[in-house]
């Protein structure tokens, strides 16, 4: 069912301003990213990871009945902006485009789930999507103005997760906060801002497992007998896994099948090290590992205590 922003907003208001005291503790200081003529900043915590992706790529639109192409959607210059803090996780992703309607569009097939409403605020449209379950609680945002889209997502075990309030009520378009919350936010935020088009990839850590017998490769994984799940530990939680581009090159080549990843998920909420386990050519390994830095998920934990694991995680190809 799809709602007013007005319904949204109240919703979201009522959920934080129960829990909505600030943490007595010190943290570090957020950093607000800003675009380049300010209509869209929010801040994020200073463990932030950035995969940039300035050649953007293009995509067909179709008609109604998926029989003709009518035009091509272009995204360039993104940014990918992920980061966890305080058993919350996070992501921002900014994306210039040519057409902001089939733009919005495109992304709103990632939002079309849990508790949908339409948003208008400040020049701004969009979507987003509220989604709680009795082991986490995220809100997800596709908002765009001008040649601008921004996706916006953020999830906790805990739906009054405190970190989880900080991010969204940091939230500015043209200048206002889209969600009035009561918190001590803005005493927390470095300035002066940087602007999102300056963030530079991050470094990482991909490797290559050395290549074991193809029936070796298709068995699951045997689990350790001392990670075997007790009464005392929490499952790892995946909240986000989006789904890897399929290449133009791969669909000229007919190039399908299923990437392996192993993939460290790290107790602070962070992904790690990736190791490819089976690969694809044409673009698809690489493809799948930029959608594994962007899963976002809640970290296992063990009396409490989150853990880093190490899990295998397959992307799968096919032309459609």
């Amino acid at each position: 069912m799809t709602k007013n922003i007005s319904t949204f907003v109240f919703l979201f208001i009522f959920v934080f301003a129960v829990n909505s005291n600030a943490q007595n503790k010190e943290e570090p200081s957020w950093l607000r990213i800003e675009s380049e003529n300010k209509d869209f900043s929010i801040a994020v915590p200073p463990n932030y990871q950035v995969l940039a992706d300035k050649k953007g790529f293009s995509y067909a639109k179709f008609d109604k009945t998926f029989q003709r192409v009518v035009g091509t959607v272009r995204l360039s210059d993104i940014r990918y902006i992920t980061a966890s803090q305080n058993g919350a996780s996070f992501f921002v992703f900014s994306y210039k485009v040519n057409n902001l309607k089939d733009g919005l569009n495109y992304l709103s097939n990632y939002v079309d789930n849990g508790e949908v409403s339409n948003i208008s605020f400040n020049q701004f449209k969009g979507k987003s999507s509220a989604r709680s379950t009795d082991k986490f609680y995220y809100l997800h945002l596709a908002l765009g103005s001008n040649d601008r889209i921004y996706h916006i997502f953020g999830g906790a075990r805990d739906r009054n997760n405190e970190t989880l309030q900080y991010f969204f009520s940091s939230l500015k378009l043209n200048g206002n906060n889209l969600f009035n919350l009561n918190t001590n936010m803005e005493n927390r935020i470095k300035e002066p801002a940087r602007l999102i088009s300056s963030l530079e990839d991050t470094p990482f850590l991909v490797e290559v497992e050395e290549q074991k017998t193809a029936n070796a490769q298709n068995q699951p994984d045997k689990k350790n007998p001392a990670e075997q799940k007790d009464s005392s530990e929490t499952p790892l939680g995946v909240i986000f896994k989006p789904r890897p581009r399929y290449t133009e090159e791969a669909r000229g080549k007919n190039t399908v099948g299923t990437v392996r990843l192993r993939i460290s998920f790290s107790g602070d909420g962070s992904i790690g090290k990736i190791s490819v386990v089976k690969g694809l050519e044409n673009g698809l390994t690489e493809e799948a590992i930029k959608a594994a830095r962007l899963i976002r998920f809640l970290p296992q934990e063990k009396d409490n205590t989150p853990i880093s694991v190490s899990k295998l995680v397959e992307f799968g190809f096919s032309i459609y």
